[in-house]
């Protein structure tokens, strides 16, 4: 709509006609770019009247390109050029890199060399060798003293054990021997045991204890009468019925013993 400022009329609810409220502002120019300084070095330049250490200032704006204006006439060159100087403010911003240590180099060695190196590790490894063989040699003899000395205290136990366990079994035999001979031959009873038991007046009587006797006399009396008395034992008649008198006549005395 070319160069002017159109405005839609909103006053009114059904819309309204655009005008022109004026003219477009033009932008403001834009403020002029800074110069800037680029040092370059002219290493042709041999004269006194030039800049020092042979540098010479070629304007430049902010965007790189050259600044309008007079330029600067090439310097010529010259075929010996001047070394660039050690220090001052204008002093190039390239810098040598300082050389880099290097790692000695081994010196070579001679095939003798290296022979003589080999018998030497030929010999440690021999002298290892041997000492390993040496130490194990030691060690072996250490353990079949020690088995022998284990062995020789085993074998003294045992003769100890069984010079003791000798004696033990010929004191049990004896002892044995002895109980047997003190004991009651054991039999089984036959018709005048079983009648006398059933003809018994009165329950010592059947037991053939005194009046009084305690309770072990008692019990061992009667487990000796009950084993002979038992009808699967003894195979008299009526022996079961004597068998049932004593266990009455065992119950009535356990009562007050």
């Amino acid at each position: 709509m070319g160069a002017h400022v159109w405005v839609r009329d909103t006053s009114k609810s059904t819309g309204g006609k655009t005008y022109v409220a004026g003219t477009a502002k033009s932008p403001a120019p834009p403020p002029p770019k800074r110069a800037k300084l680029t040092w370059n070095r002219d290493a042709g330049n041999t004269s006194d009247a030039a800049e020092p250490d042979g540098l010479y200032v070629e304007k430049k704006t902010e965007a790189g390109h050259p600044a309008a204006g007079p330029q600067q006439p090439p310097r010529p060159s010259s075929a010996a050029p001047q070394p660039a100087p050690a220090h001052g403010p204008n002093r190039s911003r390239a810098r040598p890199r300082p050389p880099q240590p290097t790692a000695p180099q081994a010196p070579q060695k001679s095939a003798a060399d290296v022979l003589r190196e080999m018998e030497k590790l030929k010999a440690a490894v021999a002298a290892a060798e041997q000492s390993r063989r040496q130490a194990q040699d030691t060690t072996r003899a250490c353990q079949d003293r020690d088995a022998a000395l284990l062995a020789q205290r085993r074998r003294r136990l045992e003769s100890g054990f069984a010079k003791v366990y000798e004696e033990a079994r010929k004191q049990a035999d004896a002892d044995l021997a002895a109980q047997r001979a003190s004991a009651p031959s054991l039999t089984f009873a036959d018709e005048a045991e079983v009648r006398r038991v059933l003809q018994a007046a009165s329950d010592h009587a059947v037991l053939q204890l005194p009046p009084g006797a305690n309770a072990a006399v008692l019990r061992k009396r009667y487990r000796q009468m009950a084993v002979s008395l038992h009808p699967d034992k003894s195979s008299a008649p009526g022996a079961a019925d004597a068998f049932h008198r004593l266990v009455t006549a065992y119950r009535n005395l356990a009562a007050f013993a």
